[in-house]
């Protein structure tokens, strides 16, 4: 078997570089990705700990009211709290149903949450110290904070360390607390304390959990070879983005590429000479097709889809052009049968308007129609409406 690397001219000394700047961009949009899915776990989560505790305070709330009334509890009936409470019940239910959509207004919508919690719970800590001489919506803050608030460690800090720094001047500045405040002040710095600790363990368990969630996930989502989504990860992209398409009657375009003659690159060099040309063609596709879209996929064997969903057909055919100029630019020696003395791809190009009587598959058919059309006249070239464009 001739070695993979003495099969492949390099036309520029600094191609190796180029390759490893390539797998770093993989990396780092695998990594990037991988933020955006905890992202997406962790607003998920803790828009559905807002409900929870909205719940909490509601009932909390009912109970100071159903008390006054009965001429049990003198202090504040946590009226504020209640209509806090059902505010927010109703940002989670249009959350839910995806009347708010946006990453960043969830996200803004449970730490205003949080915030008016706290400054309402500081609230009626000044006010029942004055009543009943008691530290206890303190400690029930604290509770709600620790069990049901997923966030950074930097916001952990910040949120109870402001809260406790507010609480200590509070029972320092009243003087009808009879016990010594330092006492008072002791208790509320040890439970803050704690909380932090509870917090930031809990943290790194939950990013600890859906890191491993979100890597079993990724294995059968995307090619281990090439690194680009495979079909299933490709399907459950577009399950996401289609109805998006329909709704705005958007044309989404294909590039089908498949490596001419690669069956005989196998049978002359191998198939680990293989795995390492289909590596460098992907690379060279996903370096140019990433710049103006996600989706670049290993549909199967040496086909790679590359689906588009901004631009027109006449950028869909530039970036074509661009890929098939920088594959041969590559000098990968093709194999003993091929046609052509180094690796080349054919491609075939389709597009359709979106609606509801059409899928993704419908494209790709036609999108392998014009690929199959581009290889019966010859290979290397570039199929589209059935009109051939051949790279000399």
């Amino acid at each position: 078997m001739t070695n993979r690397k003495s099969s492949k001219i390099y036309t520029n000394e600094k191609e190796p570089e180029r390759k490893l700047f390539l797998k770093n961009c993989l990396e780092c949009k695998t990594e990037d990705n991988d933020y955006k899915e905890l992202n997406k776990y962790l607003v998920r989560d803790n828009i559905d700990h807002m409900l929870i505790v909205s719940l909490i305070l509601i009932f909390i709330s009912i109970s100071k009211c159903v008390c006054r009334m009965n001429h049990i509890w003198y202090s504040d009936a946590g009226i504020g709290m209640l209509l806090v409470s059902v505010f927010y019940i109703f940002l989670w239910y249009f959350i839910k149903n995806n009347t708010i959509e946006s990453m960043i207004i969830q996200k803004c919508v449970y730490i205003t949450f949080w915030i008016l919690v706290s400054v309402m719970e500081l609230k009626y800590l000044n006010t029942e110290l004055q009543d009943y001489h008691t530290i206890l919506n303190y400690f029930i803050m604290l509770f709600l904070i620790t069990g049901f608030l997923i966030t950074t460690i930097q916001n952990t800090l910040l949120l109870i360390l402001a809260d406790s720094f507010i609480a200590i001047p509070m029972i320092a500045d009243n003087p009808t607390i009879d016990m010594d405040y330092r006492i008072y002040s002791s208790t509320i710095i040890i439970i803050a304390l704690i909380s932090i600790l509870i917090m930031i363990f809990k943290y790194y368990n939950y990013i600890k959990d859906k890191r491993a969630i979100i890597a079993i996930r990724t294995v059968g989502e995307v090619d281990t070879l090439t690194n680009l989504l495979n079909r299933r990860g490709f399907e459950k992209k577009l399950t996401e983005l289609w109805p998006l398409l329909r709704d705005s009657r958007k044309t989404i375009m294909a590039i089908m590429i498949d490596i001419d003659n690669f069956k005989s690159y196998n049978d002359t060099y191998g198939h680990i000479a293989g795995d390492q040309c289909l590596k460098d063609v992907t690379e060279c596709i996903y370096d140019i097709a990433s710049r103006m879209t996600d989706l670049v996929v290993r549909y199967g064997g040496e086909e790679i889809v590359v689906a588009m969903t901004e631009g027109n057909e006449e950028n869909c055919f530039e970036v074509a052009q661009t890929i098939q100029e920088r594959i041969n630019s590559l000098y990968i020696k093709a194999g003993t049968q091929a046609m052509y003395p180094y690796v080349t791809v054919s491609m075939g190009i389709a597009s359709m308007i979106v609606n509801n009587t059409n899928t993704i598959y419908d494209l790709i058919d036609k999108a392998d129609e014009q690929l199959y059309y581009a290889k019966n006249s010859g290979r290397n070239r570039i199929a589209m409406n059935h009109i051939c464009v051949e790279k000399n």
